[in-house]
């Protein structure tokens, strides 16, 4: 169920092929407690067609500069960009 939900958000931004490093950022953004909380899907889209291909040039140099992995600076990169809750929601069980 969750791949569907990650896989939606790509698609709903129109970007090109898909590449595994965005498929693990918006995964990173949707299941990462740190990130899920503060950011919803929409926004992540809404982010990810502001920047299109610029997204991916700014993470090259964040994670060569903070020497993380690509797909992670991309996710920080989309998150920048994305509307942010000010709380995060509580968790129904």
């Amino acid at each position: 169920m969750f791949a569907r939900e990650i896989l939606e958000v790509l698609a709903n931004a129109e970007i090109g092929p898909l590449t595994a490093s965005q498929i693990k950022a918006v995964e990173m953004l949707m299941t990462e407690p740190k990130y899920s909380d503060f950011v919803f899907p929409d926004d992540i889209t809404i982010a990810m067609v502001d920047l299109l291909s610029a997204a991916e040039e700014e993470a090259k140099v964040f994670s060569a500069s903070h020497k993380i992995t690509f797909s992670r600076a991309l996710g920080i990169t989309w998150l920048q960009r994305a509307k942010k809750r000010k709380q995060p929601l509580a968790r129904v069980a």
